[in-house]
């Protein structure tokens, strides 16, 4: 190859380059509008497509200069390289990539998918770790003894996402609009997936720790910005984010001497585990928790066999044999002994 071809060579790919950047871009703004896919959704989409397209620029051996070119081999090699990734991170890329290719066939751009032939990586169903009760409660009354701001609304924290089941970035996105009081209880709208509302009761305990927070803490931290939408502020006065929240948590359980790995997600989890262990339906728990599929809602279900067994003794009305005889104990009954010639049975009924 002269220095001109591979001038054109290199100008070409770049180009290339250039065209799926864009491609990722008009992609991305697709599922925001049509799909009405949720911010947190589109960000993963936009990672895995960067990372795809690096892989493109920097570690592929073949000389692509158009996107056509781009085929099932490409993607193969490209998935090769992610051994090291999670099922969960390498079903989800392929999930992205399946998406991405599809969009790129209906617009036209390519007469071809490459990705119809790849089977999406299967994910082994993880039972979510919920906490104990004891450990929810010991994890509120530490951070109770705090009573700066800080504590003052950590505590409002770790009550809204048990007493909710937020999702950490449902709770991040609260404004105090969203929260409507009645006595002691009150219910808060929840913005999830999708931009999909629902609305989900809060219960005395967290909306006493809510109040609290409003009429003591908020204030505090206000007083560095005045303009902040979110119901719940950081240090600095501005909007919490994810990753505040995430910090809180840890620092938290930390206190409580929690050992086991615990994230905002865990008390999502213990919310639908203790609602569906003190006797909630499972649909309701669905509502709750902004599943759009109850197959989702499910895998709340898999208590312990000692749980389950629990249960069914202590409710089934025949589940308990004290009342019945021992087997081993003599019985006047007896025993049943068929005669070899009853082939028919007579009946008086007719």
């Amino acid at each position: 190859m002269d220095a001109l071809e591979k001038e054109l060579w290199t100008t070409a790919k770049l180009h290339m380059y250039k065209q799926l950047d864009d491609l990722i871009a008009r992609f991305l703004l697709f599922a925001y509008i049509e799909k009405g896919l949720s911010k947190n959704t589109l960000a993963s989409y936009s990672n895995d497509l960067r990372h795809f397209l690096n892989y493109l620029q920097h570690c592929s051996e073949h000389n692509l200069t158009d996107i056509c070119e781009i085929s099932s081999a490409d993607i193969n090699e490209y998935l090769v390289t992610l051994e090291n990734y999670s099922t969960s991170s390498i079903a989800r890329k392929i999930s992205t990539l399946k998406s991405f290719f599809s969009y790129l066939v209906e617009e036209e751009v390519i007469d071809n998918n490459v990705m119809s032939n790849v089977k999406t990586a299967k994910c082994s169903i993880r039972i979510p770790k919920a906490l104990q009760v004891d450990e929810i409660s010991t994890l509120i009354e530490t951070t109770e003894k705090d009573t700066s701001p800080k504590g003052i609304r950590d505590v409002a924290i770790l009550e809204m996402l048990y007493a909710t089941g937020a999702r950490v970035s449902e709770l991040a996105a609260i404004r105090p609009t969203d929260v409507q009081s009645n006595e002691c209880t009150g219910v808060v709208r929840l913005t999830g997936k999708g931009s999909k509302e629902r609305m989900v009761p809060i219960g005395s305990y967290a909306m006493h720790a809510l109040e609290r927070y409003l009429a003591e803490s908020r204030l505090f931290y206000l007083s560095k910005k005045k303009k902040c939408s979110s119901l719940f502020l950081n240090l600095q006065g501005n909007n919490i984010s994810r990753q505040n929240i995430w910090e809180i948590i840890k620092i938290r359980c930390s206190n409580a001497k929690i050992g086991q790995n615990v994230s905002p997600h865990s008390l999502r989890h213990s919310f639908a585990t203790h609602m569906l262990q003190s006797g909630a339906d499972i649909r309701s728990v669905q509502e709750l928790l902004g599943h759009v599929s109850i197959t989702t809602t499910h895998i709340y279900t898999a208590l312990s066999n000692n749980l389950v067994h629990e249960v069914y003794a202590s409710t089934h009305p025949r589940a308990a044999l004290k009342h019945l005889q021992s087997p081993r104990q003599e019985s006047n009954l007896q025993p049943f002994e068929p005669e070899s010639n009853a082939l028919s049975i007579e009946t008086t009924r007719g």
